[in-house]
């Protein structure tokens, strides 16, 4: 269940950004550096720190907590339409996400890391992985059935179940304006 439904840009306490340092992977000077440091409510502060190169498209993104929590807890999150592919998802690296609807469920392994995207971006993971995985899933589905289930959630014409169980208590759901119902 969500707990506070505050738009995301209010989670901001400070936002730095730097262009035109250069690529690891191109060496172009086209890399822009960002960190946000939120406010979550239930987290506490968090430290988000991106890279994105505008010619070569290298990205990486980092969370990093700077208080830790011990309380275990679920989430469970309906998506019921298109409105909530823009939901955020905030994962702690011992979180698993759990989709019952599709089979689906992430476990963390031991070099997990903080993971923040939005419902649609997890889904579109889902289906790259299903996709580089096709003969390991099989066995229980048909790939191509799972990845048309998919894109049928992310055009709303399906609603799914997304549950977060995260032994730290630092995963979160955020929605945005957009994703408001």
């Amino acid at each position: 269940m969500l707990t506070d439904e505050k738009p995301v840009d209010e989670y901001v306490a400070e936002r730095n950004e730097f262009k035109k340092l250069t690529c690891p992977v191109c060496t172009g000077k086209t890399l822009i550096f960002s960190e946000v440091v939120y406010n979550v409510p239930v987290a506490g502060k968090l430290l988000i720190v991106s890279i994105y190169c505008e010619k070569c498209g290298y990205k990486s993104n980092s969370v990093i907590p700077f208080e830790i929590r011990k309380k275990s807890k679920e989430i469970v999150f309906k998506v019921e339409g298109t409105r909530d592919m823009y939901v955020k998802i905030l994962r702690s690296p011992y979180a698993s996400i759990l989709i019952p609807e599709l089979g689906v469920e992430i476990n963390p392994g031991p070099a997990a890391e903080w993971y923040i995207t939005n419902v649609e971006g997890l889904l579109c993971r889902i289906e790259e992985i299903l996709r580089k995985a096709e003969i390991l899933y099989s066995s229980r589905r048909n790939v191509s059935e799972v990845i048309k289930e998919l894109k049928m959630i992310r055009n709303g014409e399906t609603k799914l179940t997304l549950i977060i169980k995260d032994p730290s208590g630092l995963s979160q759901i955020l929605r945005s304006e957009l994703g408001k119902k």
